[in-house]
């Protein structure tokens, strides 16, 4: 019947889901934050440059206390 199919969808569906649960937890664990900062746009990966320029800490997300004082 139908429902014999249940057993092997809910595997197959445990299977496609763990790689998603997998990276969101690895990227709370190394990063600090659940979610990597995308770079797909090139003003993305500007913006990454900058604050690994400026702080040192691409992926960590910054205020303005950590920019340095001009002298």
């Amino acid at each position: 019947m139908w429902y014999e199919i249940l057993p092997s969808a809910a595997i197959i569906f445990t299977c496609l889901s763990i790689p998603s649960f997998a990276t969101w937890g690895i990227n709370y664990i190394v990063l600090g934050k659940p979610m990597k900062r995308a770079l797909k746009t090139n003003e993305d990966q500007y913006l990454f440059l900058r604050d690994t320029r400026l702080t040192g800490k691409g992926h960590k997300t910054v205020g303005l206390e950590a920019l340095p004082d001009k002298e």
